[in-house]
């Protein structure tokens, strides 16, 4: 299970996305933590690249899984081919 949190188009290139999600771990199947992905984003088609090109633990409280979405979103490169 998982809840939108927010998400970004960058720079027509990329689509990023953070969700609070339910741990699939084991040792915490209750627990809940914040999680961003980077898809590569096709502006012309409107549609993002099937898998997914970084994964990130975006940590446990939702200001900080915000800040780290921007921090993400800030770092991606100009380029499709330099990520």
């Amino acid at each position: 299970m998982s809840e939108k949190l927010i998400q970004s188009y960058v720079k027509d290139r990329w689509f990023v996305s953070t969700i609070h999600r339910q741990s699939s771990a084991a040792l915490n199947p209750d627990g809940w933590y914040y999680e961003t992905m980077v898809w590569n984003w096709n502006a012309e088609t409107k549609e993002r690249e099937p898998n997914f090109i970084a994964q990130y633990d975006s940590g446990l409280t939702e200001e900080f899984a915000i800040q780290h979405h921007a921090k993400v979103c800030a770092s991606l490169p100009e380029e499709v081919g330099q990520c």
